[in-house]
């Protein structure tokens, strides 16, 4: 018997599912996806291609239930360094700017900060009791 597959829900260009797990002692199913190595990246400033990175994220992203089951997406993902625009394509950036414009600042007293990272991977700097 074959094992039902994800892939065709995501017909995305430039985007590979790496991987699929469902839990279904935990109700969670899990979904790797990871940039297609097969295309090159493109600059989201000026449409040409990319051939350097600048850094390379991974983020973990709660998906709406699927018939009662929790569904993650964990995400791989490269900021582009373009050397047409000399800039760092930071996507996510453009999308809040997008949806929310520019914050306002006005009137701020205080900043907090709510972690801090002792390195990388989720190393957290806990409050001492």
């Amino acid at each position: 018997m074959s094992e039902v597959s994800i892939i065709p829900y995501f017909p995305f260009r430039r985007i590979k599912i790496a991987k699929q797990e469902v839990n279904n002692i935990a109700s969670k199913a899990v979904i790797n996806a990871v940039p297609d190595k097969r295309f090159h990246p493109i600059c989201y400033l000026c449409g040409q291609k990319v051939s350097s990175f600048h850094s390379w994220t991974k983020r973990s992203i709660r998906d709406l239930n699927l018939a009662g089951t929790q569904v993650w997406l964990h995400c791989e993902y490269r900021k582009l360094f373009c050397s047409n625009c000399q800039r760092i394509s930071i996507i996510d950036k453009q999308y809040l700017e997008a949806q929310y414009g520019q914050p306002n600042y006005d009137g701020l007293r205080i900043l907090a900060v709510d972690e801090i990272s002792l390195r990388k991977d989720y190393n957290y700097l806990a409050e001492a009791n």
